[in-house]
């Protein structure tokens, strides 16, 4: 009886499991990606279901703990609103995961009269805003959203 010593079939059964297992993750990204670029959640239930479900996603695919907090929102926001705010969320939880240092965010959508208001917090290292805007897009696209949309951008930071 001759045992087992790996050789050339156990390395490609190992090699092939990691390929299958590199493809599903692969597959998992692009799912996430295009959940992404369209959310079906937020065209159909709207502002703060589609928040709701990309706090949860977020949390899920990094690890970590966003927990959404809606107050007031009105029935029917305009459907340009919704996007400008869930792509401003998006940008804004991405900055905060890959800079913060934190693993605990929140995210709160808040409506007071004619207004939205969305706050997104994280008790990370913290930056100095006058600073921030390097080489990325992330800021700067985040405040012209805003502006299109007749709103006001504002970020309250220290560095340490």
């Amino acid at each position: 009886m001759r045992g087992n010593t790996g050789g050339p079939a156990a390395d490609r059964d190992a090699r092939l499991l990691e390929i299958q297992q590199y493809c599903a993750k692969l597959a998992c990204d692009v799912q996430a990606l295009s959940q992404g670029l369209h959310s079906s959640t937020l065209e159909y239930l709207g502002i703060e279901a589609g928040l709701e479900s990309l706090c949860r996603d977020f949390a899920a695919h990094h690890h970590v703990r966003v927990c959404f907090y809606p107050e007031n929102i009105p029935a029917a926001v305009h459907k340009d609103l919704e996007l400008g705010l869930y792509r401003v969320a998006q940008e804004a939880l991405q900055n905060a995961g890959k800079h913060s240092r934190s693993g605990d965010f929140s995210v709160t959508l808040r409506g007071t009269g004619d207004e939205l208001n969305l706050e997104i917090r994280d008790r990370g290292v913290g930056f100095s805003p006058k600073d921030a805007t390097g080489d990325g897009l992330g800021l700067i696209s985040m405040k012209k959203r805003v502006q299109l949309m007749s709103g006001s951008f504002s970020i309250e930071s220290k560095a340490n």
